[in-house]
């Protein structure tokens, strides 16, 4: 399981809760934690700490591990990962808002890997999830077109579209 490192109680809107820091997690596809999370900041009167969150797509990494591995008797990893599935579509399109495409479309290289990943299939029919689902095509493909990117993010974006993905659909195989 997870090796639990600790935990720090926060007030956050006078709400409270508790950060918990992990050691390592079981499922992911990455030793370093900058590439499995997105950094958030936490500011509280005259104090203002950066914290590492893992990414809803590690989340869904996780859960699928987890699904696979664990004994699912009083567990919920299904439902979380379908929770993970879509707000990792949602992540991905809010970051191709950002100057640089590159972390949007790594994300979806991650979750195409292990959609490709023949355990992952066999789990995916089992459950009744696609992967790919969470890749979201249609705001990727309107990024490609908006000038509010740069010409650099919509050449990677429109390779993306009509090399990448048609690879991944299998209409158009990669080169020998």
């Amino acid at each position: 399981m997870t090796l639990w490192a600790g935990a720090v109680e926060l007030n956050i809107k006078g709400e409270k809760t508790v950060a918990e820091f992990l050691h390592s997690i079981p499922g992911l596809d990455t030793p370093y934690p900058e590439k499995a999370s997105v950094t958030q900041t936490y500011r509280e009167q005259s104090i203002e700490k950066k914290f590492l969150v893992l990414s809803p797509v590690s989340l869904v990494l996780t859960k699928l591990h987890a699904l696979r591995r664990f004994d699912q008797k009083d567990r919920n990893d299904e439902l979380h990962l379908k929770v993970c599935l879509k707000s990792s579509r949602l992540f991905i399109a809010e970051m191709l808002a950002g100057q640089d495409a590159r972390p949007a479309l790594r994300e979806c290289e991650r979750l195409i890997a292990a959609h490709q990943s023949k355990p992952y299939r066999k789990l995916e029919q089992q459950a009744q999830f696609n992967l790919l689902d969470s890749v979201p095509i249609a705001e990727i493909r309107s990024a490609s077109d908006s000038l509010d990117q740069l010409p650099d993010n919509r050449q990677r974006l429109r390779n993306f579209i009509n090399l990448r993905w048609e690879q991944v659909r299998g209409k158009n195989p990669p080169p020998d």
